[in-house]
């Protein structure tokens, strides 16, 4: 290999083959393992460490290949062939699951004290096999935050490997890997050889998506839609892009790839809703909320969302001034009901139509207060005497 250079940087997916291919073990070990279901509580916490702390012992006092996956077998490959930095940095995505957690910590484990790594792991969130939009949003995240890691790198010493966890993962990673010119290693579990998958040359038509963005920004917003309630322009623009757009069961969607390229820098802006909020409120949250700032964000987004997708049918939490019988006092703006527990969120917001900008004019954490408040702002709001701040970039993207 004289040469060529070390891999400095690695990106990986995890699986769970740590936890199955010990799996006899675990459940002598762990017999109320078999029938703990995948969600993440905190009653299981001590659990997790107990059953990461015992595979990482596991393993380590056997050897690494008998006891391991594909993951890990990467790693020895790659020092084998001479091509492995002596402190390389490796990034580990997985799902964030118990047993999505449980295997990637304790490859992380393994890797650092075997191989003299620095390891990050990174959470693929909300991957249900059984809810295609759900799905279909949580890869698009995912395949932008593959994008970002790679793009600390080079090709040249980054080794792409997307080999653990569902195969859609190593499929759609290798469409992003490609995108940015990278080489996608694979290994088959039980081999010592590994494949090198060149890139082939992927080009976007970027006055494609310019030209399509308000139809694709509805695909975003709706997350899926009846192929049947189209129009014939729109069903003719999925048929003839299938690089961006999936079709089943009589629905129609914007795919996880579609979702990564309109995630790019270029592209951003045109998926993004423009937001502002009254600036005394903002610094308010700053100075005596600042860690509540990001759940108000969220709550905003989660607003727009609702409002954009559906008013008459979330009518119950976006006009929540209904229930205060405050007649025309929320003529020109409206309370919106948020999340109760465990946090609360409510806020005083108003859309203009014609500037498609919302704005939010207040936003109270206790429903106490809120009670109290919220008749008298939605009497006193006033549009033209507020000063406003835009907020759109932490609020308004339509990705969130």
């Amino acid at each position: 290999m004289r040469g060529m250079k070390l891999f400095h940087t690695i990106v990986l997916t995890a699986g769970i083959s740590v936890i199955m291919n010990n799996l006899s073990n675990i459940n002598e070990k762990f017999p109320e393992f078999k029938d703990t279901d995948d969600k993440i509580t905190e009653d299981k916490q001590v659990l997790m460490d107990d059953m990461v702390k015992f595979l990482t012992d596991e393993v380590l006092a056997g050897p690494i290949a008998r006891n391991f996956g594909a993951e890990v077998s990467t790693m020895g490959a790659l020092k084998k062939q001479d091509r492995l930095h002596n402190n390389p940095k490796i990034t580990i995505f997985h799902t964030d699951t118990l047993r999505g957690n449980i295997a990637a910590l304790t490859v992380r484990n393994v890797i650092e004290k075997h191989y003299s790594a620095y390891v990050s792991l990174k959470k693929i969130r909300d991957v249900n096999v059984n809810d295609r939009p759900a799905l279909s949003s949580s890869l698009g995240e995912y395949l932008s935050e593959v994008s970002s890691e790679l793009l600390k790198g080079e090709p040249s010493s980054t080794c792409f490997a997307p080999i653990g966890g569902f195969k859609v993962m190593t499929s759609l990673g290798y469409l992003v890997g490609a995108f940015h010119n990278f080489p996608t290693v694979y290994l088959h579990e039980g081999s010592s050889v590994l494949h090198f998958i060149p890139p082939v040359k992927i080009q976007i038509d970027s006055d494609f998506i310019v030209e399509n963005h308000r139809f694709i920004r509805k695909l975003l917003i709706e997350e899926v839609v009846k192929y049947d309630s189209l129009s014939l322009d729109e069903k003719n623009l999925i048929e003839r892009e299938p690089t961006f757009f999936t079709v089943y069961d009589g629905f129609a969607d914007l795919n996880p790839f579609g979702q990564f390229i309109c995630r790019q820098e270029k592209f951003k802006h045109y998926f993004t809703t423009p937001v502002s909020i009254d600036e005394s409120i903002l610094q308010w949250i700053k100075r005596k909320y600042p860690s509540e700032l990001s759940f108000a964000y969220s709550e905003i987004n989660k607003l727009i969302k609702l409002h954009s997708n559906d008013p008459i049918k979330n009518k119950g939490v976006l006009y929540h001034e209904v229930t205060f019988k405050t007649g025309d006092k929320g003529k020109y703006c409206h309370l919106f009901k948020g999340q109760s527990k465990p946090k609360v969120f409510r806020a005083l917001w108003h859309y203009n139509e014609k500037e498609g900008r919302y704005y939010i004019g207040k936003i109270w954490f206790d429903h106490d207060v809120y009670e109290r408040e919220a008749t008298s702002y939605l009497e006193d709001f006033n549009i033209e005497k507020t000063k406003w701040i835009d907020i759109s970039k932490e609020t308004g993207s339509v990705f969130h």
